[in-house]
């Protein structure tokens, strides 16, 4: 089954997503996460989660149950045609998703949060809703199974510790993506060939970051 949050719940794990993107998972008070969305009651974040941890948590399962939609989609699309999906199309509705998941600037604040999870806080033991199969992520499941058979002669083990790994690499092209791109806009434009050169787009970024994942994840076992 999966978890509904009422609205204001919703608020709450936004504004903690967006604080704990900018300052880290313990770089800002409940109360600030209270006022950030909207809530006159200081303690709005006791009421609703119970704790900083609940609602790391929340903001985790609230994610993944719109990214399974999400990728639910896109795979049901896939398996329309009549060829099998290839690994870089299964790749590609496994990471890109991420790219739909932007506040109202074009921001990925997830991503920001899920590098600083996976590099601080994952390693300590804290618990994430993809971490069990269940209602809310079965087509994230679904997703890896498929890629683990793509890659046969890789243990499961390996596979899984390559996505994970990987999986960090994407979210961090991300988070740097919207770091230049605010810094970009902060920046006053210097009249140089340099400056005048074209960034590369979010999309192409994204791509051939599916291109090295897909070399990378092939790579035949050490051990």
């Amino acid at each position: 089954m999966t978890e509904a949050f009422k609205p204001t719940q919703v608020q709450l794990i936004l504004a903690g997503e967006q604080l704990f993107a900018e300052h880290g998972i313990e770089g800002c008070s409940l109360h600030q996460i209270a006022t950030r969305a909207g809530q006159a009651n200081n303690t709005a974040v006791h009421y609703h989660f119970g704790s900083r941890e609940s609602l790391v948590a929340a903001i985790s399962t609230y994610r993944v149950q719109q990214l399974d939609r999400l990728r639910a989609r896109h795979l049901r699309r896939l398996l329309r045609r009549p060829e099998k999906p290839r690994l870089r199309e299964l790749l590609e509705v496994l990471l890109l998703v991420q790219l739909e998941i932007a506040d109202e600037r074009g921001r990925h604040p997830y991503a920001h949060f899920m590098v600083q999870y996976l590099l601080r806080y994952r390693p300590l033991g804290m618990p994430h809703a993809s971490d069990r199969q269940g209602a809310g992520n079965r087509t994230l499941y679904r997703l890896i199974h498929m890629i683990e058979a793509e890659l046969s002669w890789l243990p499961s083990h390996v596979v899984r510790q390559r996505l994970e790994f990987l999986h960090l690499s994407f979210l961090a092209m991300l988070a740097r993506h919207d770091s230049a791109r605010a810094r970009r806009h902060e920046a006053v434009p210097l009249a140089t060939a340099e400056s005048a050169r074209p960034e590369p787009s979010l999309a192409g970024k994204a791509d051939e970051m599916i291109d090295m994942i897909l070399v990378a994840i092939q790579v035949p076992s050490a051990g």
